[in-house]
């Protein structure tokens, strides 16, 4: 006789699926960061404004971290939380732009440097921890495998 094997709601695990998710997330972070870190700056240089620029890159860098990382959460069915915040801090390291301190909104303010690289770190890890808290936590109890038996 053998026994329902379904795991505690409680369960949390790191399958492949949700690291080879965690790992895509990551590097679709980087590219569309990129991309979009870019156009904001050609609107800012279209615009004759720094600041401007800075505007823009910034909100059309984090709201790609917000598409990507719900996207990406979404599609790897969840996992612990601490893959995708491990995920969004390691994007923001392999940023191209991070390492100028030219990623998010510090160099409106005319920072650069390490300081530049603080503020958007912070600023970008702050969005991170926002949405990975407002998904609903998804746990192997969670995922319907009715149709497997």
């Amino acid at each position: 006789m053998v026994h329902d094997l379904h795991p505690s709601p409680t369960t949390r695990t790191w399958t492949t699926h949700r690291v080879v998710g965690a790992v895509l997330t990551c590097v679709a972070l980087v590219v569309a960061a990129t991309i979009f870190g870019i156009v904001g700056s050609i609107i800012g240089i279209m615009a004759l404004s720094v600041t401007v620029g800075a505007v823009v890159r910034t909100v059309l860098v984090l709201g790609s971290v917000i598409l990507v990382l719900t996207t990406g959460y979404r599609w790897s069915r969840g996992g612990p939380r601490t893959l995708w915040l491990v995920a969004g801090l390691v994007a923001y390291v392999l940023l191209p732009a991070a390492w100028s301190g030219k990623a998010l909104i510090a160099t409106a303010f005319g920072w650069e440097g390490a300081l530049a690289w603080a503020v958007d770190a912070l600023v970008w890890m702050v969005v991170v921890v926002v949405v990975v808290r407002s998904l609903p936590e998804i746990t192997d109890a969670r995922i319907d495998t009715s149709g497997l038996r």
